[in-house]
């Protein structure tokens, strides 16, 4: 079944979702970057950031830029297009 359904073509998507510590350190386990700043609350704590800070990576392959359209594709189309 395609999660598209039900969706015409041009239709916006907004997809939301809180990124957790376990996110942080699954993506360190999958980079090999266990950089502390990312993995170690208490060490982070200490940084000006205050808390642990999500790889620059992680963040833009889970999430395209703004700059990127997100719309429902039609058949055959990827599922975002850049502007």
């Amino acid at each position: 079944m395609y999660p598209w359904r039900g969706f015409q073509v041009g239709d916006k998507v907004t997809v939301r979702r809180r990124l957790s510590q376990d996110d942080f350190l699954a993506f360190a386990r999958l980079s090999g970057d266990e950089n502390p700043i990312h993995t170690d609350a208490l060490f982070s704590a200490r940084t000006r950031f205050g808390r642990p800070v999500a790889h620059g990576m992680f963040l833009y392959g889970a999430h395209p830029p703004q700059s990127w359209a997100h719309t429902c594709p039609a058949r055959g189309q990827r599922c975002w297009n850049r502007n």
